[in-house]
């Protein structure tokens, strides 16, 4: 294990960095505020993962990164997509990148499953956001909202998010044609 460096340090958190692996610490807890994970028996959810700072295994309460698909996943297709040209950032944590993006600093966010895009778009405004699916061999919009059968055939529907989809699914297409002359007609 190699010796630690100090990357950053405040009053109640340092950001630290052995080998090259990046570890937070809280040098001057006083308190501590915990949430704890609990079945429908009203057993504690702990976790052991391996933690290469410490070189040991640890048992944990389950909180911040859990699971390696940051680095295994994430990352190195973001890599490969900004070295195809794209102009790309990320990971970013899912608590203040839906702010910066209704902010103007993002024109896209793609996220990893479907209800992690939508409760931001619930938030900031669902009447004419559209989900793209991405990785079908077809193209795919949808409404960002449920089917909303207890208000169907009452002339209540905000048709918004259907109009907004059906654009972008144009919008889209024509993009998509304009690149790949074997598909004009």
């Amino acid at each position: 294990m190699g010796s630690t460096k100090t990357i950053a340090e405040g009053r109640y958190l340092g950001l630290y960095e052995r080998d090259d692996w990046e570890f937070a610490e809280r040098p001057n807890a006083e308190g501590v505020v915990g949430i704890l994970a609990l079945t429908s028996q009203d057993e504690v959810i702990l976790i052991e993962q391996f933690r290469r700072p410490m070189n040991a295994s640890v048992i944990e309460i389950p909180a911040g990164l859990i699971g390696d698909e940051e680095a295994r996943e994430i990352s190195p297709a973001i890599k490969i997509a900004s070295e195809k040209g794209l102009n790309v950032t990320g990971p970013h944590p899912a608590d203040t990148i839906f702010n910066q993006a209704a902010n103007g600093k993002h024109d896209v966010v793609l996220v990893m499953y479907h209800d992690q895009g939508h409760i931001a778009i619930k938030v900031y405004g669902a009447e004419e956001s559209v989900t793209v699916n991405l990785g079908l061999p077809f193209l795919r919009t949808s409404v960002d909202h449920g089917t909303a059968f207890d208000i169907a055939a009452k002339g209540l529907a905000d048709p918004s998010s259907m109009k907004a989809a059906i654009q972008l699914a144009i919008d889209l297409a024509r993009k998509k044609a304009e690149k790949n002359p074997k598909l004009k007609k």
